[in-house]
Order: C-alpha cells, then sequence, then structure tokens
C-alpha cells in the first residue's frame, strides 16, 4: 500500500506540474506551484523575482517564513494573501490551497500603480497647503478631446495666488473657464505637450513662450490621473532675453562643433564628460544623455589598446593631460561602440584648458578621428596575408608529406597559428558514422585517457558525433562560444583533458556535403568574428589537400593491389587446376596453360602455333567457336561430354568449359579465351550422392515413432515444406504428398490455443535464429490424439528465406507416465488434504480436554511448548517429549533443548528464535537428532507474547515430524529425475543411432571428399550426443559440467582421426566448476568440435600440439552471469592470411560463424605461431546439482 500511495502522490505532482507548464508562457504575473513541505515544483519567468526575492530555486523549499504560510494554507483550507515588494514593484500575493494535490498555488498580482496613487493622494493633501503659499504659478488642469481622442483645449480647475501675478488674470474670472475662453491665442503644441503628459503618466520640463501675455515661461506638467495634470511655470523672460544675446554670440562656435567630423568631448577637473559633439556620439555609439556625468576611468567605457589588451582608464589621454598639465598626442585606441557592436579605432589628441592664474587645469577637451576603416584595411591586409601564407604551407606540404597524418599535423598547425588557439584537432567522418583523427594536438590529447573495448586506458581517437565539435557536423555550420561550459551542447572533457576556456569549430565541406571539421580551443581573451572567418578561409584548401592526399594514396595502394593481383593471377593461371587457353581468330593457340598442355600430354610450346581442330577435330565444337568469333557473344557449357581421339582409353569425358571473345577498341574480334574444367569425376560423385541420398531417405523413412522433416519461410511470409518423411503417416495419419501440398494438412491436426503458440514460436525462431523445441498435441483423422515433440534449427540462406531442419517425435507415452506421476502427487496432495482434516479435528478436541489435546497431537507428531519468561518454567507436551525421544519425567530447559538439534542446524534455529521477538510468528524446519541417534525432520512455528508495556514475557510454540513427509516429496523428486535421465538417454541412444548410420554409410565411398563429409557430420551429431550422455549421468536437470564434457569431445575427436602416424598432443587448461545448459553447451559442443577437427585435418605434417583453453574471466554474483573466454589453437603451419571469417566458404567456419552470433558472442582469430580462435561470450552459469540438492536439504 504504501508504494501505491507514493505512486499517487508523484502522479499528482506531475498532474500538477503538467497543469502549471500549460499557463501562457507570456503571463505578466507570479505563478508558482508548491509541494505541502514547501518544496517549490513550477514557477514561470515572473515568478522567479518572488524566489530569488525568498533566496531559493525551483525544486528547492521556501524559507521559514513563507513555508509556515503555506503549511497554514493547506491545513486551515483557507487562502491567504501578503505584499511583498520586489525591486520597485509591489506585489499582492495569495496562497490558495489545492488539498486533492497537497499543494499552494501562489498568484502575484502587480498594484504598483495602486500604491503609487495611495502616495499621490497622502502627497496632495501636503501638495494643497503648499498651493497657496509657493511663489509658482499653479494651475490645475482637465484635458479636452475631441471624437478622435485629439487634444482641443482644457479647462481652468484651480489656479494659486501666484497665478494672478504672472497671468494678471483674477482667479474667478478663469477657474471653471476653457483655456481658450480666457486667452485669445492658443498655441496647439501646448495641447499636444499635455496630452503626451496625461497619456504617458510622466512629467515633462519645457520652455515656452505665449505670445498674448509676451512672455517666456519655464513650465514643469505633471499627471494626475484620468486627463488631470498640473502645471506649474516661472516666468524666465529676462533670462531669455540674456541667453539670447549668449547664444548668438556661441551660435558660430557650435555650428563649427556640430558639424565637423572629427569627435570633441570636453572633461571637467575632476574627468567628468561636461560637454560632446556629434561626431562624438556617431563614433563612441552613445548619447550625450548615456556620456554625460560619467569619466574615462569608469569600466562601463570599454576600451583596448591596438593588442587587443584592455586600455586602463587612468591611462586615456584626457587623464594623463589632467594629471600632469600637458597635451598628449596621437594615441590610438579602440572604443566599443554598442549601436554598432563592434570596435571603432581613434586617433586622440587631448589639450589641458587652463583658468588665468591657475596651473591646474580646470578642463580637457579631447579631439579624435576615426580611424577605423584605415586600422580595418591595415588589419584586412593583415589577416589576408596571414592566410595566403597558411594556405601556401598547406598546398606546399601536399608533396611533401608523406602520410595523410603529417599532411593534417601541418594544416593544423596553420590553423592553430592563424586562430592563436592553444591546441585543437581535424576530424573526418567515417562510414561507421564515427569522427576519426586526422591531426590533433598532443597538448590537448597528451594527458587524456580513456578506456577501450580491453580495458586498456589509451588515447582517443574515434568520437561519437555529439558535444560541441558534434554541433558544427549535425548544424553543418561554424560557431564559436567563450562559454563552453554553458553552451546547451556541451558535455563537458574526458579525464586529463585540459579544461574549454573558448572553442571554435568550422565544418570540412566537400561537393557540398560536411566531411568533418577544424576544432580549436583556448584562444586568449577568447574568439570572435575574425577568427571565425579566417578559419573558414583555410577550411576549403585543408579539404581539398586531404582529399588529394588520400585519393593520391588510395592511388598508390590501387596500383600496388594491381601489381599484386596481375602477378597473383599470372602465378594462378600458371599453378591452377583449371585450363586455360588462348586462340587467335582462326583458332590457332596462342598461349596454353600448364593444366591445358598436362591434359593433352603435351608441353605448352609445343601447341603454340598449333589449329585447336587439327589437333582436335570437333565439328559441333568448331561451329560454336566460329558462331563466339562472328558474333562476339560469350558461350558456356555445363558437363558436354568429349572424347579425346588421342586418349581412348578415357573414354567419355564432361567438361564445363566457356569461350569468350577477345575484343579490340573497336570491337572486333582479335582472340578467344578458351578456359576448362574437367567434370567427370563430380558426375561420378552426383551419382553416387544420389544413391546415398535415397539411403538417407529410407533411413528417415523407418525411424522409430520419428518423422523427419524441412520446411522454408519464403520473404513473403510463405510456409511450405520442402521434404517430409513417411514417418509422418504413420504418426499423423495423413499422406506425405498432401502436406506438401498443403501444410495446413498437418496444422489442422493442432488444437488452436497450441497452434498460436507454434506460430509465436516459428516467429520468433525466424527471428532469432533460435531452436524451435515444442511439446503439443495432435488430433488424427480417426479422432486419435497423440502427443508430439516438435524440435527444429532455422538457418538463414543468402536470398533471405529461412530454412529449418526438424525432427517429429511421439511422446504419447512419456505424457501418459508423467499422467501418472502427475495422479499420484494428486493423490499424495489428497492424504496431506486428509492429514490436515484430521490435525484440524484434532485440534478442536484439544479444547475440550487435556487428554484429548495429548491423543490429538500424538495422531498428528505435533507437540506443543511454552517457556514463562518470567519465571523461567517451561512446559512441553507429551508428543512433544516422543519426537525428540525424552522421558517426559526429564527437566526440559533450552540448553538442552539446543542440544538435540541437528550441530549443523543449531545457529540457525538460535537466530530464528531471536528473531521471533520482533512480534511475528516465526516458522522454520531443521533436523535434531534423537537420543537412540534417529535424525528426523520437524517444522517449528513459535511467537512471542508480550505485556502492556511491550515487554517480552513468555514465548509459545508447536513442533511437528514431517519426516515422512520429506520422504515423500523427496521420492516425487526422484521421479522426475527419472524422467528427465530417461529423455536424455533416449536422445543420446537416437543420435548415437544416427553417427553409426553415418558411419556405415561413409563406408561405401571411396572418394576422400565424401567421405570426410559423412565424418564431419558423424563428429558433429557425436558432439551432441556426448552432452546428453553427461547429462544422462548427472543430477537428472538441464544441466552439466561443460568442462568434463570438453575433456571428452576432444578425446573423441583425437580418436576418431587415428593420429597414431603423427606427434600430435592435446594441452587442456579448463575452468573447474563450469555447469551449463544445453542452450549454450549445444553450440559451444559444435564450436569445438568443428574447430578441433579443422586442426587436425590441416595443420599438421608430423607433429605438433592442440591446446583447449576454457577461462571465466568475470562473474557477477549478484546475478551469476559470467565472461567465459573458450580458446582454441595450434602450432601448426596456419591458415591463409587473406582467408576472411565472415565470408568462408568452408561449412564448418560458416557453422562457428553462426553458433557464435547464436550465443551473442565474439569470434577472435589469431595468426601468429599457428592459428589460434578465441571465443568470447556471457552466460548465467548454473550451480552444481549436486550442490543445489545439498542446499536445498539444508534449507529444510
Amino acid at each position: 500500500m504504501k508504494v501505491g500511495m507514493l505512486s499517487l502522490k508523484e502522479g499528482s505532482e506531475g498532474n500538477m506540474n503538467t497543469k502549471m507548464e500549460q499557463f501562457p508562457t507570456n503571463n505578466p504575473n507570479p505563478v508558482l506551484s508548491v509541494k505541502k513541505d514547501g518544496t517549490v515544483l513550477y514557477s514561470n519567468k515572473v515568478g522567479e523575482l518572488l524566489l530569488h526575492k525568498w533566496g531559493v530555486k525551483t525544486g528547492e523549499k521556501l524559507p521559514p517564513s513563507i513555508g509556515d504560510i503555506v503549511q497554514s494554507v493547506i491545513s486551515r483550507n483557507s487562502p491567504e494573501k501578503i505584499e511583498i515588494k520586489v525591486e520597485k514593484n509591489v506585489y499582492l500575493v495569495v496562497f490558495h490551497p489545492l488539498l486533492q494535490q497537497e499543494c499552494v498555488t501562489i498568484s502575484g498580482f502587480d498594484i504598483s500603480d495602486q500604491k503609487e496613487l495611495e502616495g499621490k493622494l497622502r502627497e496632495n493633501e501636503i501638495y494643497l497647503d503648499a498651493f497657496s503659499l509657493t511663489r509658482e504659478a499653479v494651475q490645475i488642469c482637465e484635458l479636452v478631446l475631441d471624437d478622435k481622442g485629439h487634444p482641443v483645449d482644457f479647462i481652468l480647475l484651480d489656479v494659486n495666488p501666484a497665478y494672478e501675478k504672472y497671468s494678471g488674470l483674477r482667479r474667478e474670472h478663469v477657474v471653471g473657464k476653457h483655456l481658450k475662453e480666457v486667452l485669445p491665442v492658443v498655441e496647439q503644441v501646448w495641447l499636444d505637450r499635455y496630452r503626451e503628459v496625461v497619456r504617458t503618466g510622466k512629467g515633462m520640463r519645457f520652455e515656452e513662450y505665449n505670445s498674448s501675455l509676451n512672455r517666456w515661461f519655464e513650465v514643469f506638467a505633471s499627471p494626475m490621473g484620468g486627463n488631470l495634470f498640473a502645471v506649474v511655470f516661472n516666468d524666465i523672460t529676462e533670462r531669455k532675453q540674456a541667453g539670447e544675446a549668449l547664444f548668438k554670440s556661441e551660435q558660430h562656435h557650435r555650428l563649427l562643433h556640430e558639424t565637423m567630423l572629427q569627435g570633441v568631448v570636453y572633461h571637467d577637473a575632476s574627468g567628468k564628460i561636461i560637454s560632446m559633439n556629434p561626431a562624438a556620439e556617431r563614433i563612441l555609439g552613445k548619447t550625450p544623455v548615456e556620456f554625460l556625468g560619467s569619466s574615462s576611468v569608469g569600466e562601463e567605457h570599454l576600451t583596448i589598446r591596438e593588442d587587443g589588451s584592455p586600455f586602463p582608464g587612468l591611462e586615456h589621454p584626457a587623464m594623463v593631460s589632467l594629471r600632469t598639465g600637458e597635451k598628449v598626442q596621437d594615441v590610438v585606441m579602440g572604443v566599443y561602440n554598442l549601436r554598432e557592436n563592434c570596435y571603432r579605432w581613434i586617433n586622440i589628441n587631448a589639450v589641458p584648458i587652463f583658468r588665468t592664474g591657475e596651473d591646474k587645469p580646470f578642463q580637457v577637451y579631447t579631439l579624435f578621428d576615426d580611424i577605423t576603416e584605415r586600422k580595418q584595411e591595415e588589419r584586412r591586409i593583415y589577416r589576408y596575408n596571414r592566410i595566403l601564407e597558411g594556405i601556401n604551407r598547406i598546398f606546399s606540404n601536399v608533396v611533401q608529406a608523406k602520410t595523410e597524418e603529417e599532411l593534417g599535423n601541418e594544416c593544423l598547425s596553420v590553423a592553430l597559428e592563424i586562430t592563436g588557439s592553444q591546441f585543437g584537432f581535424i576530424n573526418e567522418m567515417g562510414v561507421d558514422g564515427l569522427l576519426h583523427d586526422v591531426a590533433k594536438s598532443q597538448l590537448a590529447w597528451e594527458q587524456c585517457l580513456m578506456d577501450d573495448k580491453t580495458g586498456h586506458r589509451r588515447s582517443p581517437s574515434d568520437f561519437i558525433v555529439h558535444g560541441l565539435y558534434g554541433s558544427v557536423i549535425i548544424n553543418e555550420k561554424s560557431f564559436f562560444t567563450n562559454d563552453p561550459q554553458s553552451h546547451p551542447d556541451s558535455i563537458g572533457v574526458p579525464p586529463g583533458h585540459p579544461p574549454l576556456t573558448s572553442f571554435l569549430g568550422v565544418p570540412l565541406v566537400q561537393k557540398g556535403k560536411t566531411v568533418g571539421l577544424i576544432a580549436v580551443a583556448n584562444r586568449e581573451n577568447g574568439y570572435n568574428c575574425e577568427q571565425l572567418e579566417d578559419l573558414e578561409a583555410i577550411a576549403p584548401a585543408v579539404a581539398q589537400v586531404l582529399q588529394r592526399k588520400r585519393e593520391e594514396q588510395e592511388r598508390m595502394k590501387a596500383e600496388e593491389a594491381l601489381s599484386r593481383e596481375r602477378s597473383m593471377l599470372e602465378s594462378v593461371m600458371q599453378t591452377t587446376d583449371v585450363m586455360l587457353v588462348l586462340l587467335d581468330p582462326q583458332f590457332n593457340f596462342v598461349w596454353v596453360n600448364p593444366a591445358y598442355a598436362e591434359t593433352c600430354k603435351l608441353k605448352p610450346e609445343e601447341m603454340v602455333g598449333k589449329n585447336h581442330f587439327v589437333l582436335y577435330p570437333d565439328a559441333e565444337n568448331e561451329a560454336i567457336f566460329r558462331t563466339v568469333r562472328d558474333t562476339g557473344k560469350e558461350v558456356f557449357y555445363k558437363d558436354k561430354p568429349f572424347v579425346f581421339p588421342d586418349q581412348p582409353e578415357r573414354g567419355v569425358t564432361y567438361w564445363d568449359w566457356s569461350l569468350t571473345p577477345v575484343k579490340n577498341s573497336s570491337g572486333d574480334v582479335e582472340g578467344l579465351v578458351f578456359s576448362l574444367r574437367e567434370t567427370t569425376k563430380y558426375k561420378k560423385v552426383e551419382e553416387a550422392l544420389r544413391e546415398s541420398e535415397e539411403r538417407l531417405r529410407l533411413l528417415g523413412d523407418n525411424l522409430p515413432d520419428s518423422a523427419i522433416y524441412q520446411y522454408v519461410h519464403e520473404p513473403d511470409g510463405d510456409v511450405r515444406f520442402l521434404y517430409i518423411s513417411s514417418g509422418i503417416e504413420r504418426l499423423n495419419g495423413v499422406n506425405v504428398r498432401d502436406v506438401l501440398h498443403d501444410p495446413d494438412t498437418l496444422y489442422r491436426q493442432v488444437p488452436p490455443e497450441y497452434l498460436e503458440r507454434l506460430f509465436e514460436a516459428k516467429a520468433r525462431s525466424a527471428r532469432e535464429l533460435s531452436d524451435v523445441d515444442m511439446e503439443l498435441p495432435m488430433q488424427l483423422p480417426d479422432g486419435q490424439v497423440k502427443w508430439m515433440r516438435l524440435h527444429s534449427r532455422p538457418r538463414r540462406l543468402p536470398d533471405g528465406r529461412t530454412i529449418w531442419d526438424g525432427v517429429q517425435i511421439d511422446i504419447t507415452e512419456n505424457k501418459k507416465v508423467e499422467e501418472a506421476l502427475k495422479k499420484a502427487h494428486e493423490t499424495l496432495e489428497e492424504k496431506v488434504k486428509e492429514r490436515t482434516a484430521e490435525l484440524e479435528e484434532a485440534y478442536n478436541s484439544l479444547k475440550e480436554s487435556e487428554r484429548g489435546l495429548a491423543e490429538a497431537q500424538k495422531m498428528a507428531h505435533v507437540g506443543n511448548w511454552y517457556n514463562d519468561l518470567v519465571t523461567d518454567k517451561a512446559y512441553w507436551s507429551e508428543e512433544m517429549y516422543r519426537i525428540f525421544g525424552f522421558n517426559p519425567q526429564e527437566d526440559i530447559n533450552y540448553d538442552k533443548f539446543l542440544s538435540y538439534v541437528h550441530p549443523d542446524d543449531r545457529d540457525y534455529v538460535y537466530n530464528s528464535t531471536k528473531e521471533a521477538f520482533d512480534g511475528k510468528i516465526y516458522a522454520t524446519n531443521y533436523r535434531i537428532v534423537r537420543p537412540d541417534g534417529e535424525e528426523r525432520i520437524v517444522h517449528s512455528e513459535r511467537e512471542v507474547l508480550f505485556d502492556e508495556k511491550n515487554n517480552p514475557v513468555r514465548i509459545k510454540g508447536t513442533v511437528q515430524d514431517i519426516t515422512e513427509s520429506k520422504k515423500a516429496e523427496e521420492a516425487l523428486e526422484k521421479m522426475d529425475k527419472a524422467r528427465i535421465k530417461e529423455i536424455h538417454h533416449r536422445i543420446k541412444n537416437n543420435l548415437q543411432i544416427i553417427s553409426s548410420l553415418l558411419d556405415l554409410q561413409a563406408e561405401k565411398f571411396e572418394d576422400k571428399n565424401v567421405t570426410e563429409a559423412f565424418r564431419e557430420g558423424q563428429n558433429r551429431v557425436i558432439s551432441m550426443s556426448l552432452i546428453h550422455e553427461e547429462l544422462y549421468k548427472g543430477e537428472g536437470t538441464d544441466t552439466l559440467d561443460f568442462s568434463v564434457y570438453l575433456k571428452k569431445l576432444a578425446e573423441n575427436l583425437f580418436q576418431t582421426y587415428n593420429l597414431s602416424s603423427k606427434n600430435i598432443n592435446l594441452s587442456m587448461d579448463l575452468e573447474k566448476d563450469t555447469f551449463l545448459d544445453m542452450d549454450t553447451a549445444v553450440p559451444l559442443g559444435i564450436i569445438v568440435n568443428e574447430l578441433v577437427s579443422n586442426s587436425l585435418k590441416h595443420a599438421f605434417i608430423e607433429e605438433g600440439k592442440v591446446r583447449i583453453n576454457l577461462c571465466r574471466e568475470e562473474r557477477n554474483y549478484d546475478t551469476n552471469e559470467s565472461l567465459f573466454s573458450l580458446t582454441i589453437s595450434d602450432n601448426g603451419k596456419g591458415m591463409p592470411e587473406d582467408l576472411e571469417l565472415e565470408s568462408a566458404e568452408s561449412l564448418g567456419l560458416q557453422l562457428v560463424n553462426i553458433l557464435v552470433d547464436q550465443l551473442d558472442g565474439e569470434l577472435e582469430l589469431k595468426r601468429a605461431q599457428g592459428t589460434e580462435f578465441t571465443i568470447r561470450f556471457k552466460v548465467v552459469e548454473k550451480d552444481n546439482p549436486a550442490q543445489v540438492g545439498l542446499k536445498s536439504q539444508e534449507n529444510e
């Protein structure tokens, strides 16, 4: 129940998260979800302001003050509200309980405007007192708008006394009237300004000329809510007149200041900027508002030197000029322009300004020219030259570099120099989907080691496409980052790799396809667009030279391969048993290989120049030759008969031969290639094989209680039988022809529930290439029901079809035996039930009297006892004394009881008694040894009783003699083991019969290849037979000691191949206690059979050694899964170097490959000092059956 409740809560939290995530992401108000314990489950973007205020993040717990509110809201099921100020805003935060999810939703509402209005109302009270006393003119107004919302007038709601002084108008004449009623001229610009104040809610200060009053006023307009606003103004007419004169005097200077192309900035004595011209604003990328009042020392002005290093503020020309009182000239500085998002380069001159009689400047002005374009051009030329030098180095090394790695290292060196990087690498995509090293910096990888598949630590060379470099490949786009750890594609660095401070990657592209990348890292001060553009400029050259070097190496390899092939072809043509002839158009011999000349009993040089049909006249063949010459079309004949006119003793011979025209560049036939191979002996072998196949078919048709079959699964899903022995007629009462024509003839005999399981087993077998092994009933046409065992093994053909070879065995009699055993078991269960009923009846009688209790215990062999822990008194019933063989007069205590418990079970009984003090009824089985030495098995249950203070006061229990029931269980187990052993015995006998038949059949052939094929088949059957023999001799389980089996198998193979004429030894080093089941042992046995047989047949000339090693390399004791290595090796002449295991034509090696795949194992071939095959496979080991039985007895 606890698990279920936990799952429900977790589901609720998941639902809550889902619901909260469905809120609009642009919700302007905070929304959070919090668990009962204060853990934050969810927060939208605005809600993070509240979390920051409280000092927590999503997934963490709220501070106690807020967490208490959450718990209070849930416990009272009532919302609560609080006000929280976050930065400049005030939020009304509402805590709303969600009892079903045991959490709280927190919603925030911005009430800043409401709070501000409340403040303004309080301020207005103060304002009204000062309204009438201030010296400035004040008017309270309401703006009047037309239907389109445009301002057309305003109403004067109130004015103060100072208003009358400035305007000359009395208060009672203006209050409540429209402005246009009071003043004859109302400027529209006034109304537009007041409309902007009302619309934006922000105050506005400006100077205004009133033509009606012929006066200048300094005006401050402030919003009051709605269309209301207040206006405060001073008369500045005299000041304006003085300023106008001053303006005219400075107008010329200002015009020059604002129109000049050079930037001008004025600093006061403290270094603060007090003035700047438009050119300075344009060059520096900031408005006067952003600059005025700041200092060159401030960090907000990003400046650098020409080498890219920071330019300290105290060393700026203006600050140096202020400090020294001297001019500073021709200083070059880079200033970051925020508008253009780049640096502008300027040449600065700073000039100090002194007041009369003072020796320290009170101001300094800086005059600077924008030299960015000049610097950019210089930089562009510098970069262009570096790129050209790099590309020239790259192309010059195409010829000098001996390998692709040397060329790649030179390309990487250029990339590192151009970008100023500390390390990097160049990788190319392989056909396996991984990135492979072309070049890499040792600085980055010399200490970076990773585990390979064998557990050795080495430098990495192949990379999965992921991480920062993977992003370049996947997106097919260059990029750089100066904060790699925070990049979303970052996966960190392997152990030992230097930390990344910056990264730049550029794809390598060929013919529009990304084939690799150049990656560099850790440039001091990071990367920018320049380094990205420079690296992109050399990337095409890198891709081109790497491709050219690869093509050059591939061409050299192709030329070497062609040379080897030409040499090999010449060797093959001279040594092959295939007869080859080159004829001219008149059928004269131009070239003859030794095999052809030997067949003709001539020397090659004796045949050159002679006419083929003069030596071997044959009108039919000559007509064929003329047709090929005249038409230019190749012909091929199989098993074509021919009689040698000069060798009549050979009789009729049979040949596979082809005639191929040799054409010149014009398409004319200028010769013929005549290739032949005699097939006379194969024709005889085929005839012998057909006879053998007929005998084998007869054998299959007469196997007792069995039928052999072969069926195929076509790629289109169609299933049909290719062969089935006539035994099917005896087993199933159907005709062989009917089954071959319609497979459903047999399937209709299978009940639907078993038929569905059969189809599932076959589908799984086709998918996994695993055996089908199934028992099922079949109803024959006469109504009789038989039980059949179907066992078949699949193999995949090159054309995609799957073929099963199988056997059907009648196991009806076995099923009857199983049924009898089952009934016997059920009868035993009934007796147990009857015995239990008797015990229950006896138990009821115990309540009536002490005597009835004793009699019942005697019947059931159940005794009861108790021990008073307070008084230390003990009680045993009469049956207890009888079970233990004690005299009822003897005093009993716990130590005496333990002394009669079997020594091996005492600790177990003692510990289980202690565990009973946890308050639970505890049941155990253990052995006792009676005083007369007899050993009995008892079942005990005990319970501890506690007083009201939970102190143990009494322990009581029962003991039942279950010796007889245990013996009955052991008898059933022995019967089951005997049945399994009988099955293994029958299979072993059947396999031995097949082996004997193969041996008899092989004696009828003289051809060594055919005899050898039979012997190989016989050895495979024997390898499986030995497994069933071991299982039959074992404990009646499906587990066998594989090391013992291997020893017998190897010794049998040495006897089979009769190696008395050769000095060949066998060395075996086998892991002990290796118990495997049949599914693993059978394929491993066949593998050992094939590889050892191969060594014995082909590896040795006179003497040698075969070694078999079985080693357990790893073992997981939790899952009992182990990793084994099985090595079969010899010190013989070894296997051909060009032999590929995956494409081997040998049936034995094909079997080995298939069986290793079936075991999900790995096969490794080594050719040093002979031949060594190593198979590594994982298997769940079985326990020693004898030890399992012993443990079972001990647990009882």
